[in-house]
């Protein structure tokens, strides 16, 4: 994947330049080279691409390759996120989360939710089963698990188990 990858930056491709970024800041690639991962991402956010946008937020929040700085991570995140991102909204919720600061992570699920995204339809998804922030609502957790289960979230699909179906 990676020489298409390349083959794609080479050929001015911005999203591209954000999935060889993700590869070394990862260490997908064998070796970990987040300096070099993070000069990709840097382009490929600079060129308008948010997928680069969203992992160059991600980097700054959790300091992989560059220094943790939370609200740089933050405003590249909503970058993404007011772009139409779901997950930039996802990831944000679990910044929240980590925070804990619950209220502001399930605003950011249901952005998250509201864009289609599986993983923010997961994480509030718990909020409704747990009755965090919101009263219990089983119907409205189990919806969500299924929704965020039929776009391959595997979490999703366990809870729907342990929870919902007795095999």
């Amino acid at each position: 994947a990676f020489s298409l990858y390349q083959e794609a930056w080479d050929q001015g491709d911005a999203m591209a330049g954000a999935m060889i970024g993700t590869m070394y800041v990862n260490g997908l690639l064998g070796e970990e080279n987040r300096g070099k991962g993070i000069s990709y991402l840097k382009q490929s956010a600079s060129e308008g691409c948010i997928d680069g946008v969203r992992e160059l937020g991600s980097c700054y929040l959790e300091g992989k390759g560059v220094p943790v700085d939370e609200e740089k991570g933050l405003s590249f995140l909503e970058e993404a996120a007011h772009e139409g991102d779901g997950e930039s909204y996802t990831r944000m919720g679990c910044y929240y989360l980590e925070k804990k600061d619950a209220r502001r992570a399930y605003d950011a699920f249901m952005k998250a939710e509201e864009l289609g995204n599986g993983n923010g339809e997961f994480y509030l998804a718990c909020f409704y089963l747990h009755g965090t922030v919101v009263p219990r609502n089983l119907r409205r957790a189990e919806e969500l698990f299924r929704r965020s289960a039929e776009k391959g979230v595997q979490p999703a699909v366990d809870m729907l188990k342990e929870h919902f179906y007795s095999e």
